[in-house]
């Protein structure tokens, strides 16, 4: 089941996301995008499947289990057009360029099984 959040439209900004997975074998998605006007612009993703966690390029960048949340934290930086990211205040990836440039978050999608939860919190410059 998908879920999604509407956000203040967040230009340079960090997102703190805590995720929860229900079962590993389920997996999930979560993109972070600017949507309105019938349109949608991607601006980063991660994903997991069997316990496995990726970026949006498809990078291995960590794990996940039943029962125990983990932590994402991207730092978008709307004027450099770059993405850095975190997996439990470790950083995985520096200055990765966004799916769609330009753009402000303004949603947040999660495809979630079960009884899977995503808690979202954002902070920085409103466009």
């Amino acid at each position: 089941m998908k879920v999604s959040g509407t956000l203040s439209g967040f230009n340079n900004s960090i997102v703190d996301m805590s995720v929860y997975i229900d079962n590993p074998l389920s997996g999930f998605e979560l993109t972070a995008m600017e949507t309105g006007n019938g349109t949608r612009y991607n601006i980063f993703s991660f994903s997991g499947s069997e316990g496995y966690i990726y970026d949006q390029s498809g990078r291995f960048f960590g794990g996940y289990k039943s029962g125990v949340p983990f932590d994402i934290q991207a730092h978008y930086n709307y004027t450099g057009t770059k993405i850095t990211y975190y997996f439990d205040d470790q950083l995985i990836c520096n200055n990765i360029d966004p799916i769609v440039a330009s753009k402000s978050i303004d949603s947040i999608e999660f495809e979630k099984y079960g009884n899977s939860t995503i808690s979202v919190s954002i902070s920085g410059v409103i466009s």
